[in-house]
C-alpha cells in the first residue's frame, strides 16, 4: 500500500489542513490588529497636531511659510471660501486629491479622517477639522508676520487639513506580510514532518497487527496476535 493511501497520510493531511486554517486566520488577525493599531496611533498624533496648530498665534502666516511642515513630512493646508470659490493656503508644492464634501463638513463643524494620494505618489492620512478665524490661530503678532505684502484673508470659518505619509505604516505591514509568508509555510513544513513522525509512532501497533493478521491468514490460523499496549488496541 502506498503512503498516500495510508491512514498516516490522511491523519497528517487533516492535521495540516486544520493547522493551516488556524495559521491563516491568526495571520489575518495579527495583520488587521497591527494595521488598526498603527492607524489609530497616527490618527491620535494628527489630533494632537491639530490642537497644537490651532493655538499658534497668526497661524495663517505660519502655514504660508511652512513652519509646520518640516516635521515628519507633514502637509498642512487651510481651506476657506472666498465668495463662492474654495481657496487653499499651503506652503508645500505637493498637491493632494481632496474631497470637497469633507472640507464643507469641516467648515460646518464636523471633523473626519481620510486617506488620499499626493501628487508625488505617496499615500497620506488626513485629518480635516473645523478652524475658526475667531480663535487664537488668527491673533496678530505671531511668527511670520511679514507675508510679502499678502494680507490675511477675512474668514468666517475654515477647514484645517493635516496630512502625514503612511509610508512607515506601509513598511511595517509589508514587513509583517513577508515574515508571515515565510513563517507560515515553514511552520506547516515542520508540522507536517512532525505529524508524519507522530502518526507512524502512534499507528505502529496497528501496522504490527495488520502484518501479523496477514501472516496468520497465510500460515497458521491458530496463532494469536500479541498486543502489548494498554490503550484501545489492548
Amino acid at each position: 500500500m502506498s503512503f498516500i493511501h495510508s491512514i498516516k497520510f490522511r491523519f497528517t493531511l487533516w492535521y495540516l489542513t486544520i493547522l493551516g486554517v488556524l495559521l491563516v486566520a491568526l495571520s489575518f488577525g495579527v495583520y488587521f490588529y497591527l494595521s488598526n493599531s498603527l492607524y489609530r496611533n497616527l490618527d491620535d498624533s494628527l489630533n494632537l497636531r491639530a490642537e497644537q496648530i490651532q493655538t499658534v498665534p497668526d497661524v495663517f502666516a505660519s502655514i504660508r511659510e511652512g513652519e509646520f511642515e518640516e516635521e515628519l513630512g507633514e502637509i498642512v493646508t487651510l481651506y476657506f471660501y472666498s465668495g463662492d470659490q474654495l481657496m487653499a493656503i499651503s506652503r508645500r508644492d505637493v498637491s493632494m486629491a481632496m474631497n470637497t464634501r469633507l472640507i464643507e463638513q469641516a467648515i460646518e463643524g464636523e471633523s473626519s479622517f481620510a486617506t488620499t494620494r499626493a501628487s508625488d505618489g505617496q499615500e497620506l492620512r488626513l485629518l480635516i477639522v473645523p478652524f475658526s478665524s475667531q480663535g487664537p490661530g488668527f491673533m496678530p503678532g505671531g511668527p511670520g508676520g511679514g507675508m510679502a505684502g499678502l494680507s490675511r484673508p477675512s474668514l468666517s470659518d475654515a477647514a484645517l487639513v493635516i496630512g502625514r505619509p503612511t509610508s512607515e505604516i506601509d513598511d511595517a505591514l509589508h514587513g509583517l506580510v513577508n515574515t508571515l509568508l515565510i513563517a507560515v509555510p515553514l511552520t506547516m513544513l515542520v508540522a507536517g514532518a512532525g505529524g508524519i513522525f507522530l502518526a507512524r509512532r502512534a499507528l505502529k501497533p496497528v501496522d504490527h497487527i495488520a502484518q501479523t493478521a496477514h501472516e496468520i491468514e497465510e500460515k497458521d490460523l491458530t496463532r494469536r496476535i500479541p498486543v502489548n499496549t494498554k490503550d484501545e488496541l489492548g
